[in-house]
């Protein structure tokens, strides 16, 4: 174990000391920076797809809303974890279905949990998706 030879408060940290690599100064902030550009590599910035996404995002956390206000309701919950339970897909889907949503959802379900997609379909399928975890067992 290193032991130095002068007195030591603990917790200790030895300094850390930057020496010259490769021909750069020693010393914090000598170091070369990133450039501030890009560069030549990159399409100029075109924020649209971006917006849209978002948008059509927020309708998804509207409709996820919907969907946790359905599943938090006890007979409801009670209901879709006897058929997940009992292995009956269909039935779990056709309630997951009653839902009222315009957004397209499915759900997956394990041992110990829900697993919600909400997507919002037709208009732009590949913009965004709403994945949403609950937990209902160990």
């Amino acid at each position: 174990m290193y032991s130095p030879p002068y007195p030591v408060s603990y917790p200790f940290c030895p300094p850390v000391f930057v020496s010259a690599v490769h021909g750069l100064p020693a010393g914090p902030g000598l170091y070369p920076r990133f450039p501030e550009n890009p560069g030549p590599g990159y399409p100029p910035v075109e924020p649209k797809q971006l917006i849209s996404s978002a948008t059509s995002f927020r309708k998804l956390l509207a409709d996820g809303n919907v969907v946790l206000a359905r599943l938090s309701d006890e007979p409801f919950a009670r209901r879709l974890m006897i058929a997940a339970q009992a292995g009956r897909k269909q039935e779990v889907d056709r309630l997951m279905k009653d839902i009222a949503i315009s957004s397209v959802l499915s759900a997956r379900y394990t041992p110990s949990g829900l697993i919600v997609t909400v997507t919002p379909g037709v208009q732009d399928p590949a913009c965004c998706v709403l994945t949403m975890s609950l937990k209902w067992g160990q």
